[in-house]
């Protein structure tokens, strides 16, 4: 990659790697946790979290692409998933901020004790056992940099030069992120709906990653 201002973050080589996105605890609807083979939003908030509990050690790092809790002003729900003891647990921003915005706002004032707004953004910021790196992040694990942002792109910086881009938001239902689709290059859906479609599991291993992104050509879009 050419030598321009980034900030990249190091992932330990030696740590496992996993991703998730749109989580959503708390999502009272039955369309979302039904189909995702839950009986009630209560045991799909249970389910979930002894997942990432199973996973949760100090030899794992988490990087979460957001929407993770619904309907959490106090962040109590928030609070648990920040609780599960990974090595590091990242966090980008996604368009549902309940029970995250709050913790941030709290970190925040924690870091710049006499901010007079909740509308300013420092990053990295940490909350409890996560750090939040705002709506996009670049990391770097075992050679493979790794573009990671919410919202599915068209176009990330590198993708002619191998670049992933892992994303969310869509839960399974755009083509070029998820399935044979290929015309879009090294792009990955990490959302709980692709990772059941694809490796029928809610969280998606750096290794699940790599067996996907090798089916998918690299692809050049303008001179990126």
């Amino acid at each position: 990659m050419r030598d321009v201002m980034r900030n990249v973050i190091k992932i330990d080589q030696s740590k496992r790697l996993f991703f998730v996105s749109d989580l959503h605890l708390n999502h009272d609807k039955e369309f979302l946790w039904g189909k995702r083979g839950y009986q009630s939003s209560s045991e799909h908030i249970e389910g979930l979290l002894s997942r990432l509990a199973e996973i949760a050690d100090d030899d794992t790092v988490l990087i979460n692409l957001g929407d993770s809790t619904f309907r959490d002003p106090k962040h109590e729900m928030f609070d648990r998933l920040a609780a599960l003891p990974f090595h590091k647990h990242y966090h980008v921003w996604g368009n549902h901020p309940s029970g995250a915005k709050q913790a941030y706002q709290k970190a925040v004032r924690s870091l710049i004790p006499n901010v007079w707004s909740d509308n300013v953004e420092v990053y990295p910021a940490d909350f409890k056992n996560v750090t939040f790196v705002g709506w996009q992040a670049l990391f770097s694990y075992q050679r493979q940099m790794i573009h990671a942002q919410h919202f599915p792109l068209e176009i990330w910086d590198e993708m002619k030069n191998g670049v992933w881009h892992v994303c969310g938001h869509s839960h399974g239902s755009l083509d070029k992120t998820n399935g044979d689709v290929v015309t879009n290059g090294k792009i990955m859906d990490v959302g709980i709906e692709s990772a059941l479609d694809n490796f029928g599991d809610s969280v998606v291993s750096f290794d699940q990653v790599n067996q996907f992104m090798a089916k998918r050509p690299i692809i050049k879009k303008d001179h990126h």
